[in-house]
């Protein structure tokens, strides 16, 4: 009730209803005893009964098909999309082409019973406080285990970065139980109270993710904020994805397994997400739009980032234009600052 009145505000003004779907179905599967599959369809749906009570537009943000329990069943998130727009609800979702997802200790692996309780300016602090009652700690152990029941075991999560025990980065936690003799849950536990770590999820099968891919109402996302290649000090071990994720798209789905038609995934990743952000003048080549436009050679194009060595630009690319103004070229920066803050045009 109180998310469809804010929908309704929202719609007001022309906006839509999204939320960060991975996440919530871990913690939504885990309160109903359920695997993280039923707790990802279980979060769509209620954002979509809010989308059809508020008669506002709903986005799915990186929608996937997470763990075993989920592995071969994305037709199934399609069909309460289009079940969804069949009924009147302005439905669509977004992903990114890797099989492998990202995240943090805390926020996929932290109970959320500890969470609400914890001082947020210091996590691992209250994490320890709290698990020092005995009852406390079992609890939190159970709700970990549930956590990587539903990402398909702890050797399909690998420790990217840990900055207060930077060996154990490279790991899986199975790989650190067997070293250890403790069990996966007791690991993540004791991490938890020192600090956070950025985490590699081999969680998806491929199929699933081009499943997603070719709805016709799904959009291209990088999730990924803007790094340097020079970066500062040590880099951060990013997701690939961080510097390959249209490339990607363009070599791996539209040539080499033809998932998707060239038009296609263009439309996907420009014109599409602009016009979900209301940005009616951005994201397709016609008068009275901005030039804003990428250069690339279809048989070049390639991502070449990796898990391992994820600061590697994409190949293919000749040209990036901004506004009009080339900005990129041949891979060089021309120091040209034309970019704009981009606002909504109207409802």
């Amino acid at each position: 009730a109180e998310l469809a009145h804010l929908g309704r505000i929202v719609a007001a003004y022309g906006g839509f209803v999204s939320d960060h779907t991975a996440q919530l179905a871990l913690r939504a599967g885990h309160a109903a005893g359920e695997d993280s599959y039923l707790g990802m369809t279980s979060i769509i749906r209620k954002l979509l009964r809010v989308g059809a009570e508020a008669q506002v537009p709903v986005h799915i943000a990186h929608v996937k098909a997470i763990g075993p329990a989920a592995w071969g069943r994305a037709g199934w998130i399609t069909d309460l999309i289009d079940r969804a727009r069949a009924q009147g609800t302005d439905a669509t979702c977004d992903l990114y082409g890797y099989a492998a997802g990202g995240g943090a200790l805390v926020g996929l692996f932290a109970p959320q019973f500890l969470l609400e309780a914890a001082d947020s300016q210091d996590v691992p602090a209250s994490i320890r406080v709290a698990v020092a009652d005995p009852a406390t700690k079992r609890r939190a152990l159970g709700a970990i285990e549930g956590s990587f029941r539903g990402l398909g075991g702890a050797d399909k999560v690998r420790i990217l970065t840990f900055p207060p025990d930077p060996g154990v980065e490279g790991n899986t936690f199975q790989d650190i139980a067997e070293a250890t003799g403790e069990a996966p849950a007791v690991v993540a536990l004791e991490y938890l109270q020192q600090g956070d770590a950025r985490l590699r999820c081999e969680v998806m099968l491929e199929k699933d993710v081009m499943r997603l891919m070719q709805h016709p109402a799904s959009m291209i996302c990088s999730d990924a904020t803007s790094m340097s290649l020079a970066g500062g000090g040590e880099k951060e071990m990013v997701h690939p994805r961080t510097f390959g994720a249209f490339p990607r798209i363009l070599r791996r789905y539209v040539t080499e397994f033809g998932a998707l038609s060239l038009p296609e995934a263009v439309r996907k990743m420009a014109w599409a997400p602009a016009q979900r952000l209301g940005l009616r003048d951005r994201g397709r080549l016609a008068a009275g739009c901005y030039a804003d436009l990428v250069v690339f050679d279809p048989e070049q194009i390639a991502d070449l980032a990796t898990y391992a060595d994820p600061y590697r630009l994409p190949r293919g690319i000749r040209r990036v234009y901004v506004n009009g103004t080339l900005a990129v070229s041949e891979g060089e920066f021309q120091r040209t600052l034309v970019g704009k803050v981009l606002r909504k045009k109207g409802n």
